[in-house]
């Protein structure tokens, strides 16, 4: 940033100027110092900046892509559960028409052995 020679005469011309030596000629060294400083200063900044705006960009692309992922895996889990509400209602007349007929089998049969598995 600074080389050596800058900062120690720009230490020197504060001291002078804290002690109110300072002359005019001095003054415009250390205001051209701070000038100096200023632009390297803003320099370092901006390329910050720049890299911060760089992430920031990239952290939204990232977000934009995990929201579409996350709208596309919702699509999934509502199908998903779709698709288990007609299983489980499917499943719920399989039932029903089972106990229908073994009820039927067991009124003629006059009893209830060897119908199957129960549910």
């Amino acid at each position: 940033m600074w080389i050596e020679e800058e900062h120690q005469r720009f230490n020197e011309l504060w001291r002078l100027k804290y002690e109110c030596t300072l002359t005019e000629t001095e003054q415009r060294e250390l205001d051209q110092l701070l000038d100096g400083l200023d632009l390297k200063v803003a320099e370092m900044l901006k390329s910050g900046m720049i890299r911060t705006d760089q992430e920031i960009e990239a952290a939204k692309n990232a977000v934009e892509a995990l929201r579409a992922k996350n709208a596309k895996l919702n699509v999934i889990f509502a199908k998903r559960r779709a698709m288990m509400e007609r299983a489980r209602e499917q499943f719920l007349q399989f039932q029903a028409e089972y106990q229908f007929l073994k009820s039927e089998y067991e009124r003629i049969a006059g009893h209830n052995a060897g119908y199957g598995l129960k549910l």
